[in-house]
C-alpha cells in the first residue's frame, strides 16, 4: 500500500477507506500459536482488520449497551491485535479505551481508574492476574470478557455505521494513555482525534539533510513491533503514514502567523534573500509555489533592492510631475536663468486666496527658495506663470 495524504481524517475512517479501495493491502501479521512462533504467522489485510474493528464495535454496542459521554473502558491483555481493534472500535461505538499497563501497582491502577471514573475492565480469557489483583482492591469494578483474536477475524464483515468527520469530532477523545509514573502515580492523558492527526503530520515530515526518518524506513516493510501495545509508542503504529503534497496550502495545515515569521526568517538566512517577506509566503502558500518564487528571485538579474526601487520610483514621479506642471502653463517668451536646484523647491496650493497670497508673498521674499509651484485653477495659468517669472527675478536680484 502506498502512502497518501490523510490530513483532516479520523483514523477509523482512514482504515475503512483503505479496506474499501484496497482490501488486500497488507496490514499486520499475527502468530498462529500463542505459545510458539514455529507455527508461523497469519497475514492480516486491511480488509480483515476493518472487519475485526467493526466486529468488536458491534460486540461493545450489544454487550455494554449504547455509550454515554465517552465512558472509559480499561483493558489489560496479551500483546495481540485486540489492542488496536479495541481502540478503534471504541471510537466507533462511542466508548473510550484505556490500555493501562499491567506493570502498574494495584495502588497506581486504582488511582488511574478513579481519576478516569472508569468502572469497567475488559479482560481476555483466561483473566490476567493483574486484573484479578485490581478487582480484589476494587470489588465494585465490572469485568467483561472480550472475544478472542480468532473470533473477531473469522466473522463476515458487518459494517458499523460511523459518520463522524474530523471537523466535527477533532476535539473528541481518541484513546487514553498514561505517563510513566517515575515521579509518583502515573497520570492519565487523553489523546483527541486532533492529537492523532498531529502525530500523522509529524510522521510525514521530511528529515533534515543528511539524516534518515525512522518512520520512512518502516514504510512498505514488515516491522517486528517490540513495544508493548499498551505503550504510547505502540499506539503510533496505528497511525498511517501520510505525506505532505507539494501543492498543499501550508496554512490549511495549521501554520499560524508566528510560524510564518519563523519560516521567513529562515528563508532569508538560508537563501540570503532579504526581499522575502511575510507577504511572499502568504501569496505563495504551498511548498511548490514558494520554491518557484524563491528560485525566480535568486536568478532574476534585474531584481534590485526594494529600497533602491522605492528611490527610483520617487525620483521618476517627481520628474514626471515637474514636466506636467510646466506643460500645463502657457508658454512665455521670457527666458530664465538656470535655477540653483540646491535651494528649496516649494509646491503651494490655493495661492489666490488671502492666506495663500500672504504665504506666496513670503516665499517670494525668501532667498533660499528657488522654485515655487502654485497649483491653482487652469484659467489662472498665465498669471501664475508671470508670478513665477517675477519671483525668479526677485530671487536673483
Amino acid at each position: 500500500m502506498t502512502s497518501r495524504n490523510w490530513r483532516d481524517e479520523l483514523v477509523p475512517n482512514i482504515i475503512d477507506h483503505i479496506a474499501e479501495v484496497d482490501p488486500e493491502a497488507f496490514c499486520a501479521e499475527h502468530p498462529v500459536s500463542t505459545l510458539t512462533y514455529d507455527h508461523g504467522y497469519r497475514k492480516i489485510t486491511f480488509g480483515d482488520f476493518a472487519s475485526a474493528v467493526d466486529c468488536v464495535a458491534w460486540w461493545m454496542h450489544e454487550t455494554l449497551g449504547p455509550a454515554k459521554d465517552f465512558e472509559v473502558l480499561a483493558y489489560i491483555g496479551p500483546n495481540d491485535l485486540r489492542y488496536s481493534a479495541l481502540i478503534l472500535s471504541a471510537v466507533k461505538s462511542g466508548y473510550l479505551i484505556f490500555p493501562t499497563s499491567p506493570r502498574n501497582s494495584v495502588a497506581a491502577q486504582t488511582n488511574l481508574l478513579g481519576r478516569l471514573k472508569c468502572r469497567t475492565i475488559l479482560s481476555p480469557t483466561p483473566r490476567p492476574p493483574e486484573i484479578t489483583e485490581t478487582l480484589e482492591a476494587n470489588p465494585d469494578l465490572r469485568v467483561v470478557e472480550v472475544p478472542n483474536v480468532e473470533d473477531i477475524l473469522k466473522n463476515e464483515r458487518r459494517c458499523f455505521t460511523f459518520d463522524k468527520t474530523f471537523f466535527k469530532a477533532n476535539q473528541e477523545p481518541f484513546v487514553v494513555v498514561h505517563t510513566s509514573g517515575s515521579t509518583g502515580f502515573p497520570k492519565p492523558m487523553i489523546w483527541t482525534h486532533e492529537t492523532a492527526q498531529r502525530m500523522i503530520a509529524l510522521i510525514a515530515l521530511d528529515p533534515p539533510a543528511g539524516y534518515e526518518s525512522q518512520h520512512r524506513m518502516y514504510e512498505g516493510k514488515r516491522v517486528f513491533l517490540t513495544f508493548p501495545p499498551f505503550h504510547v509508542s505502540s499506539s503510533l503504529f496505528l497511525l498511517p503514514i501520510t505525506s505532505l503534497d507539494m501543492n498543499e496550502d501550508i496554512f490549511a495545515w495549521g501554520m499560524d502567523s508566528l510560524q510564518a515569521l519563523t519560516v521567513v526568517r529562515k528563508l532569508r538566512h538560508g537563501l540570503g534573500i532579504a526581499s522575502i517577506t511575510s507577504s511572499t509566503l502568504y501569496t505563495n502558500p504551498s511548498i511548490a509555489r514558494l520554491a518557484s518564487t524563491a528560485v525566480k528571485i535568486l536568478t532574476d538579474e534585474k531584481s534590485i533592492d526594494s529600497q533602491q526601487i522605492t528611490g527610483q520610483l520617487r525620483d521618476s514621479m517627481l520628474k514626471e510631475f515637474r514636466s506636467r506642471i510646466d506643460s500645463l502653463l502657457l508658454p512665455s517668451p521670457t527666458s530664465h536663468r538656470k535655477v540653483d536646484t540646491n535651494h528649496e523647491i516649494v509646491i503651494l496650493t490655493g495661492s489666490t486666496g488671502t492666506l495663500g497670497s500672504y504665504i506666496l508673498g513670503s516665499l517670494l521674499l525668501t532667498p533660499g527658495v528657488a522654485h515655487i509651484y502654485c497649483l491653482n485653477r487652469s484659467s489662472l495659468g498665465r498669471n501664475l506663470r508671470d508670478s513665477r517669472d517675477q519671483s525668479a527675478d526677485i530671487a536673483d536680484s
